[in-house]
């Protein structure tokens, strides 16, 4: 299908950019649990820094280790769903809007990020505990705010929008066996 130069530039633009992100938070969150508060100068500009709540070098390495490891599971389903868009937008620069391809990626995003909200929770949680409890101190809490809400209905949203998407593909290629 020929699509629009302004569809190909931004898609390509969108999946580069994706690909990055999915790059950054595969780096990102080893160095904010396994080096706390890691700070490149920017040569007297300011300075740039990973941080991860209640990450401080008081917490021995091990527990933080074990901390990054319980988020191993929201990280892994970002960095799917950051491949995922990726390609959703390879195939909409390439001109597959209306295939097969650009909507399982959809259905694998949206998936992924409704199940990211309550592994994030749960993640967190875990995290921050075991961050705290080398230190003495005893921090249980499930954090569910008002963008994580969000999140899930959005994800929800786009997880429905998809399962539409999917039905209305099947429906277009039944549709042309007939003719």
């Amino acid at each position: 299908m020929p699509i629009s130069a302004k569809l190909r530039s931004a898609s390509t633009v969108m999946a580069w950019l994706s690909l990055s992100g999915a790059v950054v938070m595969t780096i990102a969150p080893p160095l904010a649990f396994l080096i706390p508060n890691p700070m490149i100068d920017l040569g007297g500009r300011g300075k740039f820094g990973v941080f991860q709540d209640g990450v401080t070098a008081a917490t021995p390495v091990v527990w933080r280790a074990a901390a990054l490891a319980a988020e191993a599971v929201p990280l892994a389903l970002l960095v799917f769903a950051l491949v995922q868009l990726f390609r959703l937008f390879r195939f909409y620069a390439a001109g597959k809007v209306f295939t097969a391809e650009p909507v399982s990626c959809l259905k694998q995003i949206s998936t992924a990020m409704f199940w990211l909200v309550p592994a994030t929770v749960l993640g967190d949680s875990a995290s921050q505990y075991l961050l705290h409890l080398p230190l003495h101190q005893l921090w249980v809490a499930f954090k569910m705010d008002m963008p994580t809400w969000g999140l899930l209905f959005l994800a929800g949203v786009a997880l429905v929008i998809s399962h539409v998407m999917a039905e209305a593909q099947k429906l277009a290629d039944e549709n042309a066996k007939f003719v």
